[in-house]
């Protein structure tokens, strides 16, 4: 995790953002439609199994209505952070995602930072009512999105970060499934779920820097795809994936959720050997939409427990819809 200082940079860059004037003024339904594009719903599968994940680790089955409930958390939280992150990686996406809403002007900082976190705030008072625990898991997870672009100048911190982050979807839904059950209980509950979750999101994020390491460059950041190299990342992104996945597998016990993670571990380590032969940043680019597959079903996969066989089976349709159609319209969504 990012230390104080960290911290403090982080609230400063996002009131600096905040600050900065706007290029271009927007009418309200070109703002309107950025802004919900920026919030990057083809992704949303990823917090939402991890919560999922959680939900499921416990043997706590929550009715539907309190299954949406945590997929709105999840899922929100995570529209939040790429709202910040849009808004602050401005610079790096000039280069690597020239199209993206925020670098063309279409949200503005001044209305998007006050937005976003407005309805993190709400998010955050909706979860203190559906577990006693929700208060520090939700700062927790605000705080990691606040400090998220310091810690990537870092490498491996960057992955952490995003890690944990994740995993604290996760152990919010073993909290809401478990309410009344102390910290101690919960992650005893959730283990080894939520450590798997983390590995499996830092390793999604291993694939997002291979492919961005030019723009990242730029604005400064160095992440450990920067360290490593692209082949080199690559080899161990695919390496650590099989191992990951194969621990997955190990901890799920029906059948249709083992084959939906050996299937994601496999698209990952086919996009990572794709990066290693061509060692190129546009095979990067290339085989992210791979990498991309293979992480929201490897996490639907583990969040599968906690779901009905046709409701999982409706979502892993609709989050994989939702990024293909996603990479139809750009090839870095």
């Amino acid at each position: 995790m990012c230390q104080t200082d960290s911290h403090l940079k982080g609230t400063k860059s996002l009131l600096d953002a905040a600050a900065s004037p706007a290029p271009t003024k927007p009418s309200f339904w070109q703002y309107a439609r950025a802004l919900f594009g920026a919030t990057r719903p083809h992704f949303f599968a990823l917090p939402i199994g991890a919560a999922f994940a959680g939900v499921g680790s416990t043997a706590v089955h929550l009715p539907q209505a309190s299954l949406w409930i945590v997929a709105l958390i999840s899922g929100g939280g995570w529209a939040v952070g790429q709202l910040l992150n849009d808004v602050l990686d401005r610079e790096a996406d000039a280069i690597d995602a020239p199209d993206r809403a925020a670098v063309r002007g279409l949200l503005p900082p001044k209305t998007t930072i006050p937005l976003a976190l407005a309805f993190g705030s709400s998010l955050l008072v909706l979860l203190t009512q559906l577990t006693p625990h929700g208060w520090k898991l939700g700062l927790l997870s605000m705080l990691l999105i606040v400090t998220y672009n310091q810690c990537k100048a870092v490498p491996v911190l960057g992955n952490l970060s995003h890690g944990v982050l994740i995993a604290c979807a996760s152990l919010i839904g073993a909290a809401i499934a478990r309410p009344l059950a102390s910290p101690l209980v919960i992650v005893r509950d959730s283990w080894p779920t939520t450590p798997l979750v983390a590995a499996w999101a830092a390793l999604y994020l291993q694939g997002n820097y291979e492919k961005d390491v030019r723009g990242d460059a730029a604005a400064g950041y160095r992440t450990l795809a920067h360290l490593l190299k692209l082949r080199t990342s690559a080899l161990l992104r695919g390496s650590v994936a099989l191992g990951v996945g194969l621990l997955i597998v190990r901890e799920l016990t029906d059948p249709t959720h083992s084959v939906a993670a050996l299937i994601a571990a496999g698209l990952i380590v086919v996009s990572a050997l794709w990066v290693a032969r061509m060692n190129t940043q546009s095979a990067a680019l290339a085989a992210y939409r791979f990498t991309v597959h293979g992480a929201v079903l490897g996490m639907l996969a583990m969040g599968g427990p906690a779901l009905p066989p046709l409701g999982y089976a409706a979502l892993i349709g609709a989050a994989l819809l939702l990024v293909e159609l996603a990479f139809r319209r750009t090839a870095n969504p």
